[in-house]
């Protein structure tokens, strides 16, 4: 399988009663919609260089293909491909949203490694991740809320 265009996503729950956090961290291939590899732990840079790390033994493009990577604006990530994909030719753009008040108020591309014209179509955003993470929250009971939306008034 030839990669060309991966995104890297973490969705966060809980162990025993809220008392211990837990990150699943998502690669993810667009394309055909393969989960490459996934690690679970604390959101720390160890993990997320696992996470790159397997991710990279899934490689097997020519030297020719330049692979495109989306993620959110976690450094851990930055630093992890920065390192493991050292020789490896890629283009980078991180999705950065801010939230004010539990509401999703802007949301900025930033281009790590490469420019716009890189990222053609569809390629710069990370809802195919986020889909992913939303369907694996349904349908894993670890991971599952108890509604998807909730109103406090």
């Amino acid at each position: 399988m030839v990669l060309s265009f991966i995104q890297m996503d973490e969705l966060w729950s809980f162990l025993n009663k809220k008392k211990r956090q837990l990150w699943v961290f998502i690669g993810f291939d667009v394309d055909s919609r393969f989960l490459i590899n996934f690690e679970l732990g604390s959101r720390t840079n160890h993990n997320a260089k696992k996470l790159v790390t397997g991710i990279k033994s899934w490689l097997k493009g020519s030297k020719d293909t330049v692979l495109k990577i989306t993620t959110d604006k976690l450094a851990a990530y930055q630093n992890a491909i920065k390192t493991v994909f050292s020789d490896v030719t890629y283009v980078y753009m991180q999705v950065v949203k801010r939230r004010k008040n539990k509401r999703l108020v802007t949301v900025k591309k930033c281009f790590v490694k490469g420019s716009e014209t890189d990222f053609t179509g569809k390629t710069q955003n990370t809802s195919y991740i986020e889909l992913f993470n939303l369907t694996l929250r349904q349908r894993t009971s670890y991971l599952c809320r108890k509604t998807l939306g909730f109103c406090k008034k």
